[in-house]
């Protein structure tokens, strides 16, 4: 799994409750096809304090040098 503060781009994504494992959990979906690509923590680093562990194969890699670190 891969672990992120936020996402890229947050029309690209939607949150819903998930209830699976006896506990809430917020579960991060694919805003287009509504495909499970992991959940969202509460204990990650700063800034934002919220730690993404998404499945690694629903995403995107690019170079860094690509990247825009503005945000």
């Amino acid at each position: 799994m891969a672990q992120f503060f936020r996402p890229d781009d947050e029309n690209m994504i939607k949150r819903d409750t998930d209830y699976h494992i006896g506990y809430p959990r917020t579960e991060v979906l694919c805003a287009r096809c509504g495909g499970h690509l992991g959940h969202v923590f509460e204990d990650g680093p700063p800034p934002t304090g919220l730690m993404y562990c998404l499945n690694s194969a629903a995403l995107n890699f690019i170079e860094s040098k690509q990247v825009n670190n503005s945000k």
